[in-house]
C-alpha cells in the first residue's frame, strides 16, 4: 500500500537512519524509478515517525522537489510504479517536501539518499 503524507512547518517529525533498511535492490530500483521525473531533485529512504500521522515509525520515501506543488503532477505516476518495485506485503509512505523545507537538512543527514539530480 502506498500512502502520501504532507507536513507543515509545525509537524513533529523524528528522523534517523534505519537500523534495518530495505534491501539494496529495492532502494536502488526506487532511486532509478524517481530519476525519470525531472521534478524530483533528491530521493531518500530514512526511518521516520511523523507524530499524530503514523502509528509507528517506518522507512519513508522522501522526495525533495524544487516546488512542493510539483508533486501533484507526478504523484499518480510515482504511486502507480511503486507497487511494481515493492514486495506485495510491503507498504511505503511518501513524504514530498520542497528543497527549502526545514526538514530537508535533517533528511540529508541520515545519509539514506537513493537519488540525486545535479541542481543549484
Amino acid at each position: 500500500m502506498i500512502n502520501v503524507v504532507q507536513i507543515t512547518s509545525d509537524t513533529k517529525v523524528l528522523i534517523a537512519a534505519p537500523a534495518k533498511p530495505m534491501s539494496r535492490e529495492i532502494s536502488d530500483s526506487i532511486g532509478n524509478m524517481v530519476a525519470n521525473f525531472p521534478a524530483v531533485l533528491e530521493a531518500h529512504l530514512p526511518y521516520c515517525h511523523i507524530l499524530n500521522v503514523m502509528k509507528e515509525p517506518a522507512q519513508v520515501l522522501v522526495l525533495i522537489l524544487e516546488e512542493l506543488t510539483d508533486f501533484e503532477t507526478i504523484a499518480p505516476a510515482v504511486c502507480g510504479r511503486l507497487p511494481d518495485i515493492l514486495p506485495t506485503e510491503m507498504s511505503l509512505m511518501i513524504l514530498p517536501i520542497s528543497k527549502e523545507s526545514s526538514v530537508a537538512e535533517k533528511i540529508r543527514a541520515t545519509q539514506c539518499q537513493v537519488f540525486e539530480r545535479l541542481y543549484n
